[in-house]
């Protein structure tokens, strides 16, 4: 695409659950798809290679389609894209028809709607996301009893563990609220 030039987007619909294989097929020709994902949070399982369903301690991340079945091409002015019909996990391109009833140039979309997809996909997005964002493992930190101490590591569950010099001797320890600690100047 050149750039300052406005995209245009062409709708493929895949295979049912080929979007992968749709977006690596178009690629090997030279498109560049956009398969819309977000992140869901999947609690306590996980799956075999076999596609089993096993209980586990362990949440998991997994990328899904945000529009499951279908995917965007972006287009150059002037292509009809006669190479994405019939590649592998690609059901059809949507395509307008001409006087006599045949299918002809694909159907565009706005470049916006494309943007308003990737946003909505956005904010479905259950990554779990830090606690507290100002604080890294280093910083010097008060703790709630009024010690100072400093951060040695985070997790995204808001607990944090650190390390105080107290009576001439380091003490390590944890806390669970990472919100009670007050950050202080190093």
């Amino acid at each position: 695409m050149i750039e300052g030039e406005q995209t245009q987007w062409g709708v493929v619909e895949t295979r049912p659950n080929a979007e992968a294989l749709a977006e690596k097929s178009l690629q090997q020709i030279g498109y560049e798809p956009l398969v819309v994902r977000y992140n869901k949070l999947i609690k306590g399982h996980r799956y075999r290679l076999n596609g089993e369903r096993v209980r586990s301690r362990h949440d998991e991340i997994q990328a899904r389609p945000f529009i499951p079945g279908y995917l965007f091409l972006p287009l150059p002015s002037g292509d009809d894209a006669t190479l994405v019909d019939g590649r592998d996990g690609v059901k059809r391109l949507f395509r307008t028809r001409d006087a006599e009833g045949y299918l002809a140039r694909p159907k565009l979309i706005r470049n916006r709607i494309v943007e308003q997809i990737k946003a909505a996909a956005l904010e479905r997005d259950e990554t779990p996301k830090p606690i507290r964002d100002d604080l890294k493992p280093g910083d010097k930190v008060r703790l709630p009893s009024g010690m100072i101490g400093y951060l040695v590591s985070l997790d995204d569950r808001g607990r944090a563990k650190y390390v105080a010099d107290l009576l001439g001797g380091q003490v390590s320890g944890s806390i669970s609220d990472t919100r009670r600690l007050e950050l202080m100047e190093a």
